[in-house]
């Protein structure tokens, strides 16, 4: 994501660490044609539907959102699921990212599907979303749960907790999340 909380088209730090990982893992015979290959994988995904692992952090009455810094907008965390994820290890994978703690994956809520104009293009997503379990080091902070401000290890984005009944409120989006929220 840029400053502005946008996902850039293309993400040529992330494709190369997606590319390195899987040619580090297959056999060195092989590994030119594994890398052509997830190349015109990630090359033929540009413009298309993103898929993203979001999760739901319920404390107190509260719901963990995320927005980018100087946003209008919220959304529940989370993030991109690579090729060769689930859902649910890229919802963890993400929070570590995002928050710098262990988190676990709990059942799962729904899908639930967006689109919208980005820069002026059409842009689409299908978000998976999960109960989010966050680690004893946030919960246990100075005894406190949902007062507590998780701080974000990213430069852009912002963490806050949200009375659930006040989501409508939070501009959280895509709005159909509130839906998913409240359960």
């Amino acid at each position: 994501r840029d400053a502005g909380g946008e996902c850039p088209p293309v993400d040529p730090k992330r494709e190369k660490e997606i590319c390195e990982r899987m040619m580090s893992a297959a056999p060195l015979a092989h590994r030119d044609t594994v890398f052509s290959i997830y190349e015109r994988i990630l090359g033929g995904s540009r413009g298309m539907v993103e898929t993203i692992a979001r999760g739901v952090c319920i404390r107190n009455g509260k719901v963990l959102l995320c927005r980018a810094k100087g946003g209008k907008t919220t959304y529940l965390p989370g993030g991109h699921i690579e090729f060769g994820e689930t859902g649910a290890v890229a919802l963890v994978r993400e929070i570590r990212e995002e928050l710098g703690v262990d988190s676990t994956c709990g059942e799962f809520l729904g899908v639930v599907e967006n689109s919208f104009l980005q820069h002026g293009r059409p842009h689409a997503e299908i978000n998976l979303v999960y109960r989010l379990n966050l680690s004893s080091r946030i919960s246990d902070f100075n005894g406190l749960d949902s007062d507590f401000m998780p701080e974000s290890r990213e430069d852009w984005i912002e963490f806050e907790w949200r009375d659930v009944a006040d989501l409508e409120n939070a501009s959280l989006l895509p709005s159909e999340m509130i839906r998913v929220v409240r359960g």
